[in-house]
Order: C-alpha cells, then sequence, then structure tokens
C-alpha cells in the first residue's frame, strides 16, 4: 500500500469571461493507518506524557505483526522524533523511554517476546491489517506460544 496519495481537490472558484473555473490544487496526504478499538481507551486513561507518546510513536513504527524493538536505535529515533516536533520543548532520556517500555508492558498494551528487546504491541487494542488477521493474531497472543 502506498504510503501516501495526492489529492485533488477544488481550491477556488474564478470567473473568467462569465464564466466559472474552477482552480485546483494537490495536496499529498498521508494513507497509513492504525485501528484502535474502544477496549484500549481504558487502559490510556492515565498515562503519563512520555509513555503516551511513546505508545503513539511505536504502532506507527510497528510492522504488519504488530512488532517492535527496544533497543538504543529505536531510543534515540524516538527522542530525536519527538524533539523535533516539539521544537525542542519535550526531550526525553534514554531511561524515561525504559520506564515507558516498562509500563506499556505492565498494561499489557505491549507484550514482551521471547527474543531479548523484541514486543508485540497488543493486538486486541492496536492493529493495521483487516480483521481476518487481527483474530488470528489475537488468537496467537492467547495461545502465548510466541510470548515469554
Amino acid at each position: 500500500m502506498k504510503k501516501t496519495v495526492v489529492i485533488n481537490y477544488v481550491k477556488d472558484w474564478k470567473i473568467h469571461e462569465g464564466i466559472k473555473i474552477a482552480e485546483t490544487g494537490y495536496k499529498k496526504v498521508d494513507n497509513t493507518f492504525i485501528k484502535q478499538y474502544n477496549n484500549a481507551i481504558y487502559l490510556l486513561a492515565g498515562l503519563n506524557k512520555s509513555t503516551r507518546d511513546l505508545l503513539d510513536y511505536l504502532i506507527r513504527q510497528m510492522d504488519a505483526n504488530n512488532m517492535v524493538a527496544s533497543n538504543f536505535k529505536v531510543r534515540e529515533d524516538f527522542i530525536g522524533f519527538v524533539s523535533s516536533c516539539t521544537d525542542g520543548d519535550t526531550v526525553y532520556t534514554h531511561n524515561t523511554v525504559k520506564k515507558s517500555f516498562s509500563t506499556l508492558t505492565t498494561k499489557k498494551l505491549i507484550l514482551q517476546t521471547k527474543k531479548r528487546g523484541l514486543y508485540k504491541v497488543n493486538p486486541m487494542y492496536f492493529f493495521k491489517l483487516g480483521n481476518k488477521e487481527r483474530i488470528e493474531e489475537i488468537s496467537l497472543v492467547l495461545s502465548k506460544s510466541h510470548l515469554k
């Protein structure tokens, strides 16, 4: 799937020699999506700012299997992303990000796998693909065949 699409739209109307002519514009629009399911709302309430920022970042970065990593590069990329989005007003430390990973794991918004530093964003709450694939992933999670 393309990550962006270009939308052609009517920006304004001009009158030329008594004829109304559409002036068009073009806008590049992000075409990626993540579904958030209603049962996540209760777990999101009360998350501190850094933890919520990290979760939002991870669900955008997760692959088609909802997998994300926690390593120096991921933390560094997240810290840089937040800093650039806030013009340097918000700067997190690696320790803060590690604590946020721990909170997300405790709340089961992300699930530890058998592989160190690899997590699965819980498909009960967030998923990129269709419902059939989501049900399959939830079944895998519930069977705990690949998680700790």
